[in-house]
């Protein structure tokens, strides 16, 4: 079978201890894509010119439907806790008036390259703990491709895009449509 010039293979089946639940394996593009039957990973991207490292990443497991998120590390779901992206606030400058400063960041979350939700994180930093911050901390959304981790695959897999680019491709090099072009 063949669609937009793709072969189609057919599915492979995962089982238990494969860190995918009741699953399969998708041909695309020339890789297999996990089609799960609990949920997905997305990415967590924090990225910071205020805190260190300026970039921090981890993977989160999402259920497909509804309930709890978990941290996806090697290859499996571990129930531990939330994600923890683990970074360190900017010191306080030796001669600064203000007794707190406030540090910026930029949360992102992608499923396969989308970026699906992006913030603004602003955080209040002070060298005594007995300091009032006069701006609270923070998170603002300012991007959302959709309110929802639900069904993300069927909405945003790359294997679509890919297929479409090529197919685009050859409809726009010159002699598209020729007898023999396939």
């Amino acid at each position: 079978m063949s669609v937009l010039s793709e072969t189609i293979e057919k599915p492979r089946v995962g089982g238990p201890g494969t860190g995918l639940g009741v699953s399969g394996l998708v041909p695309s593009g020339g890789r297999w894509l996990p089609l799960t039957g609990e949920g997905y990973t997305v990415d967590a991207v924090l990225i910071s010119s205020d805190f260190s490292p300026p970039v921090v990443t981890a993977q989160m497991w999402v259920p497909r439907g509804s309930g709890r998120s978990s941290p996806y590390r090697e290859g499996r779901r571990d129930e531990s806790g939330p994600v923890a992206l683990k970074v360190r606030a900017p010191a306080l400058p030796k001669d600064a008036k203000d007794p707190s400063i406030t540090a910026r960041a930029r949360l992102s979350i992608y499923y396969e390259n989308n970026l699906l939700q992006s913030a603004v994180v602003k955080v209040g930093v002070v060298g005594d703990p007995n300091v009032t911050l006069v701006e609270k901390n923070a998170i603002e959304m300012d991007f959302a491709l959709t309110g929802s981790f639900q069904n993300l695959e069927a909405r945003y897999a790359s294997r679509e895009l890919v297929a479409r680019v090529k197919a685009l491709a050859r409809a726009t090099r010159p002699g598209a449509g020729a007898a023999g072009d396939g």
